[in-house]
């Protein structure tokens, strides 16, 4: 069964155990409203001792919040409005226990507003809740991520876009405001190109420019019609080991593609205008200019990715189409 299905043979064996003494009780739980069956279903996964009374009778008699106080010893704030918004089917036992802890216990003062703002809740959505930080713990952020994976790639991602200079002031902001999972794909779209490149394994001069932004390979993309885009993850990542940069010599220009091999660099490529060959002169000083600096004219096999995939992930294709 998947990991956040529906899961109820839990709750009907334990509502089974307490119709065999009280009678009556399975159809009962099987027949109440959607609210009162969560209230149960959470009073069976949490319970902590059995009651003198009659279990069926208590949880057929008595009011909800002395159904969880039962089960729990004490009702958080929030928690019966929680499971009122919890759907018709039971859930996992987790769930309830999950609940209950970031009611009782929240690691943030946003994670009791967000879970109270969320208008069907689900385990997914909880582990979504638990993982997201303060600052983009908001509903429809929850709700404009699919999976507790893509949670983690959320953090990671925005953690990544600081390190390379972007405001992270301003990236929460853009965050808090997504309403739909398309829109926190087109996010991460832009704002990586808002981030710095490392520092360019070539010097700069009055023919070679370096890229150095997501915004500078975007034009330079556009400009040359090529797929140069299609690396930015790569050039983001230190170890992930591409380079680019723009020469222009004698009246024409090129885009020159370096990748890291181990500790060295190395060209893999020299393109003109839609990756058309660049003049026999121009590829010349390119050569010499690389040489000079250190770098083999030799391309080998590409390395894997590492923690920049993230990003790819995240605006969902594997090319970039900034167009």
């Amino acid at each position: 069964m998947a990991k956040y299905g529906l899961h109820t043979d839990w709750a009907l064996a334990l509502a089974v155990e307490i119709d065999r003494r009280d009678v009556g009780f399975c159809g009962e739980f099987l027949r109440a409203s959607d609210e009162r069956r969560q209230v149960i279903a959470a009073y069976l996964a949490c319970r902590k001792l059995r009651r003198s009374q009659s279990e069926g009778e208590f949880l057929s008699t008595s009011d909800h919040r002395s159904i969880l106080a039962a089960a729990f010893g004490d009702v958080p704030v929030g928690m019966r409005g929680a499971l009122s918004r919890s759907g018709p089917m039971i859930h996992d036992q987790q769930f309830y226990r999950l609940l209950y802890d970031l009611l009782a216990k929240p690691i943030h003062a946003e994670m009791t507003r967000c879970i109270a703002r969320i208008p069907e809740l689900n385990l997914m959505r909880l582990d979504i809740v638990r993982h997201l930080p303060e600052w983009i713990c908001r509903a429809n952020v929850v709700l404009s991520i699919d999976t507790a994976e893509e949670c983690r790639d959320v953090k990671t991602g925005f953690n990544l876009l600081v390190s390379r200079g972007v405001d992270p002031g301003a990236l929460a902001a853009a965050i808090r405001k997504v309403r739909t999972h398309r829109e926190l794909t087109n996010l991460w779209k832009r704002w990586v190109l808002k981030a710095r490149l490392p520092r360019h394994p070539v010097p700069p001069s009055a023919e070679y420019r370096p890229i150095e932004t997501g915004h500078e390979l975007q034009n330079l993309a556009r400009n040359y019609r090529n797929c140069a885009r299609r690396y930015l993850p790569s050039l983001f990542d230190e170890e992930g080991g591409d380079a680019f940069a723009e020469i222009t010599h004698g009246g024409h220009s090129a885009v020159i593609h370096l990748r890291r091999d181990g500790g060295d660099w190395q060209l893999e490529g020299i393109h003109g205008h839609r990756n058309r060959r660049p003049r026999e002169g121009l590829r010349e000083r390119i050569s010499q200019y690389l040489e000079v600096h250190g770098v083999r004219l030799q391309p080998r096999a590409r390395k894997g990715l590492t923690d920049w995939a993230t990003l790819e992930r995240l605006m969902s294709r594997h090319r970039f189409g900034f167009e």
